[in-house]
This record gives C-alpha cells, structure tokens and sequence, in this order.
C-alpha cells in the first residue's frame, strides 16, 4: 500500500488536527511494508494540536516495514498550542477510548524507515516534538528503525527547526525519537540508527533538548545498540539551558547505557552566555556508559557550554566510562584550534572538557581505547591505541 499525494491543511480552525500520509489517526495495525511517497503540511493556525507523520499523525498501535518518502512540514505562517511531526508518527498513545471505558494498547515500530525531511519553521504557544521516526512515545518499543539519507531525495534525513520557528516552550529533536516518557520495562528503543543531520536555527524561551537517537529519555538503559552519524548544528536561541548529545540529548534518570555509538560532528554556534546547565556530549546524560564510542569533531562558541566526548553535562550520579573507544577533536569557546583527542589527553575531555575534571582511572573510566578519527569512521577505524592514561610506545 503506498500514497502518492500531498495531505495539506490550510484552514484556521481552534482544535487539533492530525494529518497522515497513509491515516490520520489509527488504533488497528497499519498494514507491512505501507508507504508515504507524498508531502504531509499544515500551514494554518489552531488553538489545538497538531499531529503530524508520513505515515500517521497519532497511532495506537504497532507497524511493521513502514516507510515515508515524503516532506513532512510545518510552514512559517503556522501557529499551533503542542506540535508533533515526525517521518513515520507524530505521536504514540499509551491510550484510546472505547466510550468512557479506558483501553491500554502497546504502541511501537518495527524496521521503519525515514528518508523524507522533516521541517519546522512555524510557531507553537506550547511544547514541539520533532523526530525521524516519532515525536512523543510513552510505553514503546522501536527496533530496527532507520533515519535515513537518500541521493534521490533534497535534504533527505534532515530534522529542522528553522530560523522562522518560534517556540513559547520546550522543543524536543531526535534522530529516531523526539520524547521517550515512560520508564516501563517495555519502553525500548534499540538496534536504530540515524544519518540525517539535526538543525536547530530558532528560538526557544525555554530548555532544548537535542539527540541523535533520542531528545530526551525517563528510561536510558532502554536505548541500546543504536548508532548515530548525523550532524548535529545548533546556531538558535535558548530562553534556558540546551542539552545537546549525539545519541541522547538527555537522561532523566539514572541507569547503565550500553552499546551506544556517536560518528556524528556536533557544532554549537548560537547559544548566549546566560545558558546554564548546558551540556553537548557526544553522548550525553548523568549515568555509566559502556561499551559504546565516541568518534566525533565537537566545537562550541558559547563560554558558558561544558563540552564533553561523552557526557557533557552530568550534576548528578554516575561519571563513568568503561570498554569503550573515543576518537575526534574537542574545541570550546577561545581556542584557537581544534584539539586532537589523544591518548595523553583524552581523560581532560571526557566528560565536561574542562581541566577542572580531570577523570581518574578506576573511578571515572576503565579500558578506554583512543581511535585516529582521521583514519576512518568505522570501530576499526586507525591503529587503536589501549589509553590507559599512559602513551604507547
């Protein structure tokens, strides 16, 4: 099954709207392998909500092998209350009615892929949830899902909040996820991968929250096996503080994240010097991390950004790292140059960038290997180096 038409909405109206390449709204499973070729747009005001998705605007139910195609956009003149868009779903419901009677359903996607472009360069009087795969999820589950880039497609991937948008709240961004909200044993999003590059040209008055994978998660131990190589730019305006990380932009809640990898660049150009609290890791939260990678080229303008390879931002709980490769160059706001990561000093940039935390071995990392990013941009990429805090001979 496949659309090939544009879905538009041009009325001003004061209630929600939720518009779908293939359905509006669905609580049956949508059938395998369904495809949305054509553009999915609102360009209107509302007092409402606006749910939006190549595939749906609002599911409550699973998918299997869907695929979008198309532009999902919300225009400049667009003015909304909550603003969910995303490639395949706008939003995942935990659940639907049946009259009065409440019906709790398991929303999640399997192998779905997204190689349209998703845009925002309207405004929201709310929260803006935007996402490859989907914005807004509580209980799901996502596996196999892929933010992809097509030569055939312009700007095929890419994920932006444009220089016109406007949001009176915060604004969520993810490669695959905008929002996980559930901490449920069955809340997981594992074996995803995005290669679209992630924009942020707009202005927030609030917290932004900004990830290759997810934007922000209750639950990080239920990402896991997920890749990103997509470019992360921010060159907006924050009210607050951004969290920015090249898998999880931030991590509610404690917990082990596991088989997690960032080749994405991250460049932070336009926050102002009264952010606080702002982190930009490679991979990004407050938690032990392992088994994973960080080969990456990190730069930011902003004095008051703490720049880490991993973690960028953790006030509180665990600051470690263990079995893990890190690679790249690190450039915070005054320096002249680019530092290259190195087995000499690669425990200075591990987690904020600043010489005032230095990570200890034992405590802050174990079995850390320093990768030639230069060589190549797979696991095996260079001659790895054992950094144990001493050079090889």
């Amino acid at each position: 099954t496949a659309n090939y038409g544009s879905v538009v909405w041009e009325s001003d109206c004061k209630f929600n709207v939720v518009l779908g390449g293939m359905v509006g709204r669905t609580s049956t499973i949508t059938k395998n392998a369904a495809k949305n070729y054509g553009t999915v747009k609102f360009d209107a005001t509302t007092t409402g909500n606006v749910y939006m998705g190549g595939i749906c605007g609002i599911s409550m139910q699973k998918h299997e092998l869907v695929e979008n195609h198309g532009t999902i956009e919300f225009a400049e003149n667009a003015s909304v209350a909550t603003l969910y868009i995303a490639g395949l779903a706008g939003s995942g419901n935990l659940i639907y009615y049946e009259g009065t009677t409440a019906r709790s359903v398991h929303f999640g996607i399997t192998n779905g892929k997204n190689y349209g472009k998703v845009m925002v360069n309207g405004s929201t009087t709310g929260i803006a949830y935007l996402a490859g795969i989907c914005g807004y999820v509580g209980n799901a589950a996502f596996d196999g899902c892929q933010n992809l880039v097509s030569p055939e497609i312009t700007d095929s991937g890419t994920i932006t909040l444009g220089a016109t948008a406007n949001c009176a709240s915060k604004p969520y961004i993810g490669g695959i996820i905008a929002y996980s909200n559930s901490t449920a044993a069955g809340c997981k999003i594992q074996n995803c991968q995005n290669d679209g590059a992630l924009y942020f040209y707009g202005t927030s008055t609030s917290n932004s929250y900004i990830g290759g994978i997810v934007g922000l998660t209750l639950k990080p131990s239920g990402v896991s096996t997920c890749t990103n190589n997509g470019a992360i730019y921010m060159d907006g305006s924050n009210g607050a503080a951004g969290y920015i990380g090249g898998v999880i932009g931030y991590s509610a809640n404690g917990g082990t994240i596991t088989d997690l990898h960032n080749r994405g660049d991250i460049t932070v150009a336009g926050l102002n010097k009264n952010v606080n609290a702002s982190g930009i890791g490679a991979i990004s939260g407050t938690n032990e991390i392992t088994n994973s990678s960080s080969i990456c080229n990190l730069k930011s303008i902003s004095p008051d950004l703490n720049l880490g390879m991993f973690n960028g931002y953790a006030a509180t709980g665990v600051r470690k790292v263990s079995n893990s490769q890190v690679g790249g160059t690190i450039q915070r706001a005054g320096d002249e140059a680019p530092v290259t990561i190195t087995t000499e000093n690669f425990k200075n940039y591990l987690f904020s960038g600043n010489t005032s935390y230095i990570a200890a071995e034992g405590t802050n990392y174990e079995n850390i290997t320093v990768v030639d990013a230069s060589a190549g941009d797979d696991n095996t990429a260079g001659e790895d180096t054992p950094a144990q805090g001493e050079q090889t001979e």
